[in-house]
């Protein structure tokens, strides 16, 4: 008994400095006695006094209905047949604030006994980004305006062709495999492309936004090879 708490004062301290690193809270179950071992970082997760203890069905209280139930099924089959879990879930702090974290548990050997340890990790400000950053996919690809999207090499000091929206590609007729790549020298010839590309220049040199309109005839429609 006494070895065992020794083990479980060290666990509890690794777990810790675990937590240091990231926003990560850490955890551990015990099937035998049913308690639940909660570091300091999870209950801050929760929005919890650190000094707090909770049931297993207390913290799961934390977790968005709509998750709860997979969260509970995932965690019965980890401690049943060993098969670790991970999944992003949405927490209810006990301030009203609804975050995303990532919930993992894997069920380990400890001695004599099987235990359930994993963690919880806040990643909402990655999934606003990742909503951020698939809105603007949703505005680039569905705008009336043709759009397109360059990008500069600094090894070859060129402007290339990153990818074009869906009305630039019906109205010049040109797929983004035709303008994937090539400069705009190499589009619309030396000249011209030269043009562009010292508007391009300006732009990367100051850090100003770059606005500038521009009537593409015809004729200044680049072609396929």
């Amino acid at each position: 008994r006494r070895q065992r708490d020794q083990k479980l004062e060290q666990t509890q301290e690794f777990m810790s400095k675990m937590e240091e690193l990231a926003n990560i809270g850490a955890w551990e179950y015990d099937p035998e006695t049913g308690k639940p071992t909660h570091i300091t970082g999870e209950l801050q997760i929760y929005g919890v006094d650190p000094e707090s203890s909770l049931t297993l069905d207390e913290a799961l209280e934390f977790y968005h209905p709509e998750d709860r139930h997979q969260l509970k099924t995932n965690f019965r089959e980890c401690i049943e047949t060993g098969e670790p879990y991970e999944m992003d879930v949405r927490v209810t702090r006990t301030d009203g604030e609804q975050r995303w974290v990532t919930a993992q548990g894997q069920r380990i050997q400890q001695q004599d006994t099987q235990v359930v340890r994993g963690y919880v990790q806040d990643i909402t400000a990655r999934k606003e980004r990742m909503n951020a950053l698939e809105q603007i996919e949703t505005l680039f690809e569905n705008a009336q305006d043709m759009l397109f999207i360059i990008e500069y090499s600094a090894n070859n000091d060129e402007f290339v062709v990153k990818r074009v929206n869906h009305a630039f590609q019906s109205a010049t007729g040109l797929s983004n495999d035709d303008l994937q790549g090539k400069t705009p020298q190499a589009l619309f010839g030396e000249a011209r492309g030269q043009k562009i590309e010292d508007k391009y220049r300006r732009c990367l040199e100051t850090g100003q936004s770059l606005h500038y309109e521009e009537t593409l005839a015809e004729e200044h429609v680049p072609h396929r090879d």
